[in-house]
């Protein structure tokens, strides 16, 4: 079959027109597809919080008689925070506030090493947990769509109420204060998308307090010398759930 020159002309400009049309949708297609995935994860979130907590003191040889006391509890709380992403990474900052139920009496005695003679002390007492404030930041990977591991770094303020009474050397003493203690925390956790905007996320934390501060009778002391003689330490293991704006 032979073609007009009117034929080849118009079977040829038709060709180029669909190239074109395919050119560009196949560049609209590319386009598309990163800004969607960059949605993934990014934007203002907020969450509840609710898992297992425990808290616990290591005591150093010379501190009552060494040995490790810790309780376990529970931790209820909300956060927010914010993500950016860049094609499989996610950076972000967060804060949260929780409280905790931990609540258990501890019976100590040991000697005060006092010169020219040790003397005894004893002490029975209840520690109970308080609220915990985080500031910190995160930073994952998208594993798909759905799915975005992540690990996380910050600071943690911890307050615990302490109850009881003792006897430093026959004199009798009471025991009702408040210990604010201030350390570094981190965590790894999963957080899975479930459509539209809702998401949720298991997370594991540990937080490792190394200074302190012990309102006695309305006056304030500083404990950062004791922590040379103890190590106060919470591993925390929570789910969550939030929404993404």
């Amino acid at each position: 079959m032979r073609t007009t020159p009117q034929l080849q002309a118009t079977t040829a400009f038709s060709a180029r027109r669909i190239g074109a049309a395919a050119l560009a949708l196949s560049g609209a297609a590319l386009l598309a597809a990163p800004a969607s995935a960059q949605d993934e994860f990014a934007g203002f979130r907020i969450e509840a919080v609710a898992g297992y907590d425990n808290e616990g003191v290591d005591y150093d040889d010379d501190v009552f008689d060494g040995g490790k006391r810790d309780d376990d509890g529970f931790i209820l709380g909300a956060g927010a925070g914010y993500d950016f992403q860049m094609g499989r990474g996610v950076f972000g900052i967060e804060a949260e506030f929780t409280e905790s139920t931990l609540d258990r009496e501890y019976q100590e005695q040991g000697l005060r090493p006092v010169q020219p003679i040790a003397t005894p002390i004893t002490a029975t007492y209840n520690i109970e947990g308080g609220g915990d404030i985080y500031v910190g930041g995160r930073g994952g990977y998208v594993v798909s769509p759905a799915l975005l591991l992540y690990g996380k770094v910050g600071y943690s303020w911890h307050k615990l109420a302490i109850e009881g009474a003792g006897s430093d050397n026959g004199t009798a003493f009471a025991i009702d204060e408040q210990l604010d203690l201030g350390g570094l925390r981190l965590g790894a956790g999963g957080e899975m998308r479930f459509g539209g905007s809702l998401y949720g996320k298991l997370e594991y934390r540990y937080s490792n307090y190394n200074e302190a501060d012990f309102d006695v009778r309305g006056a304030n002391a500083n404990l950062d010398p004791l922590f040379s003689g103890i190590d106060i330490v919470r591993h925390s293991v929570v789910v969550g759930a939030g929404l993404r704006f």
